[in-house]
């Protein structure tokens, strides 16, 4: 039988020691925010137990390959997740579920059931809040850390990309986080603009 609350201590315990100072972004308390979510989805959508124990799991596990690499960590972290959670009483078919789940997070996210859908919305929940500001700016200078943006104008141009290309998939999401999503979207390109002209 699947052992959460081991599998849980267990990763958690390796974000804490081992991920790299770098990672502003895809740090503990993301995957701590991200698993939180998840629950509170699970919750609306009356998740039975056996799935919302994968859906947790997923959640949890879902950026581990930080600990080995940068590009391709979803691939990493489904590696991390076969190597340990036999370990935890997961089943082989368990942890495909689970891979499953946390490879529909790579973007462009590309879910195919109800429990990849709770958790790519949960990884981007971020989006419709009045906290995006504050993530964003984490995720901005871990890009350039990575070197994947150049520069101020580079950032909001991809920002701008994303955001008009998102979409949320479960009905809640898009009730609750849509519209601030929006918000946001309008007011980085009000933001863009200034910028271009100052």
């Amino acid at each position: 039988m699947a052992d959460l609350k081991r599998a849980k201590h267990f990763i958690l315990s390796e974000l804490e020691e081992r991920l790299p100072d770098y990672l502003s972004y895809h740090d503990l308390g993301h995957t701590l925010y991200v698993h939180k979510i998840a629950c509170m989805l699970a919750e609306e959508f009356g998740i039975a137990e056996e799935d919302r124990v994968l859906l947790e799991t997923a959640a949890l596990y879902h950026d581990c390959g930080f600990l080995n690499t940068y590009r391709d960590h979803e691939e990493a972290g489904c590696l991390t997740a076969r190597d340990v959670l036999p370990g935890f009483g997961y089943s082989e078919e368990q942890i495909e579920r689970i891979c499953e789940i946390i490879l529909a997070t790579k973007v462009p996210q590309n879910p195919k059931n109800l429990l990849s859908e709770l958790l790519c919305d949960a990884d981007l929940h971020y989006l419709g809040g009045t906290e995006y500001d504050f993530i964003a700016g984490n995720l901005y200078k871990e890009f350039q850390e990575q070197k994947i943006v150049q520069s101020e104008d580079s950032w909001y141009k991809m920002q701008i990309g994303f955001l008009e290309n998102h979409r949320f998939f479960n009905p809640y999401s898009k009730e609750h986080c849509e519209p601030g999503k929006q918000r946001n979207l309008e007011r980085i390109k009000a933001d863009y603009a200034r910028f271009l002209s100052a």
